[in-house]
């Protein structure tokens, strides 16, 4: 049973403690930057004191989201989740080409952190690929 962590206007986040794993799925709502960084830091903060090695984030209802936010993304959130053990990063996408572009971009850039990023069309294709496919020696030791 997942632990709801945050539920707002913007985005529903969930623990799988049994899966070391945080979900987050973005809702259909323009979001302002503050919104964005909150749901982020929110998920970090959490991911302080419990395990985190996988995160699954589903943006198929997300709007599109700016360039200035996608920058946050890539230069504070990926670095601190990998210092904080994620491991992999799974996203649930339609074929938005705006969206094509930000992922595209953060995957490239997680490579630099070390963390594994991959595009999906289906939550199951993406939690096979997280939790199945993950090699153990990608887990930190406890």
């Amino acid at each position: 049973m997942p632990e709801t962590i945050l539920d707002n206007d913007f985005a529903l986040t969930q623990y799988y403690s049994e899966l070391s794993l945080l979900k987050i799925v973005w809702k259909n709502k323009p979001l302002m930057l503050e919104d964005y960084q909150n749901v982020y830091l929110n998920s970090l903060t959490f991911q302080q004191t419990h395990p985190v090695y996988y995160t699954l984030s589903d943006i198929t209802a997300q709007n599109a989201i700016p360039a200035e936010y996608t920058k946050w993304f890539n230069e504070y959130v990926l670095p601190t989740a990998k210092r904080q053990g994620a491991v992999r990063l799974g996203i649930i996408i339609t074929g938005n080409v705006l969206k094509m572009l930000y992922i595209n971009t953060a995957l490239n850039i997680s490579k630099q952190f070390g963390i594994s990023m991959k595009a999906f069309k289906t939550e199951s294709a993406a939690l096979a690929w997280l939790i199945e496919e993950a090699p153990m020696q990608d887990i930190p030791p406890k």
